[in-house]
């Protein structure tokens, strides 16, 4: 038996129906949800730039401010590399120590140093741990001229090495000294030191009262430092030691 299918008018418009929701379904899923995506994306993105966009429009807003403070900053470093000594040697130590006795009223009776430490940047080294110096001076002399090369240790291969290759080198030397002054010299030295156009410090200070002349004697340590290396462009000067007395008329100190 022969079956004829015929479709009605009402059939073929549910056809018609069915094929258009078909179409939406799937053009929902391969068109629009994946320009939804891409769009969600480009906001995330827009928003991203946006917010880059203000950073730097704020950036740009204060690069003069920026520039000043470098500006300042930078003056700031030279300025403080200025208070510190390329080097140090006997004659400078000398020289300084010369300008404490007048200038606090003081009589150093000795003087001892040891050669250049590199605390910067390594916090600490045995470079320069040499035995120390000492200069004994006498009533009659402020102190005694150097003879020979200069016994700071400059020249130590290690130390050279050091300098050449990193931009900042701090060093130290620590002075001690044995002395006679008055309250008032001592204070006087005390400022001298603190106040002296190249960088140093008290290390250690020790001093006894004398009831009978109303003096002070005692010992001092003074850090004295430098700062050396690549990035420091001045040269070395050494001192004039013309005004130094190095010596005595008479030494055995007998009466003419």
């Amino acid at each position: 038996m022969k079956l004829e299918t015929k479709l009605t008018q009402r059939d073929k418009k549910l056809l018609l129906i069915a094929a258009a929701i078909c179409l939406l379904v799937v053009s929902y899923f391969l068109i629009f949800l994946k320009n939804m995506n891409a769009a969600e994306a480009i906001r995330t993105s827009n928003e991203t730039l946006n917010a880059k966009v203000q950073e730097l429009t704020q950036m740009q807003a204060q690069a003069e401010d920026k520039k000043t403070e470098t500006l300042k900053m930078k003056q700031e470093i030279e300025d403080i590399k200025a208070e510190f000594p390329v080097d140090l040697s006997t004659a400078d130590i000398i020289l300084i120590l010369d300008g404490l006795e007048h200038e606090a009223d003081m009589k150093i009776s000795s003087a001892g140093f040891t050669e250049h430490q590199i605390f910067y940047p390594n916090g600490g080294s045995a470079d320069g741990n040499a035995s120390s110096q000492t200069t004994d001076t006498t009533e009659e002399s402020n102190a005694a001229a150097p003879q020979g090369s200069d016994t700071t240790g400059a020249d130590d291969s290690s130390l050279s090495a050091a300098i050449q290759s990193n931009k900042y080198i701090g060093m130290k030397s620590a002075v001690n000294i044995s002395f006679k002054t008055t309250y008032a010299g001592l204070k006087k030295a005390i400022d001298y030191i603190n106040k002296n156009h190249d960088r140093m410090t008290i290390g250690e200070l020790n001093a006894t009262y004398d009831t009978d002349t109303g003096n002070l004697s005692g010992s001092m340590v003074i850090n004295m430092y430098i700062l050396s290396g690549l990035g420091i462009q001045k040269a070395y000067e050494p001192p004039n030691l013309e005004d130094i007395v190095t010596g005595k008329d008479n030494i055995f100190g007998t009466l003419k």
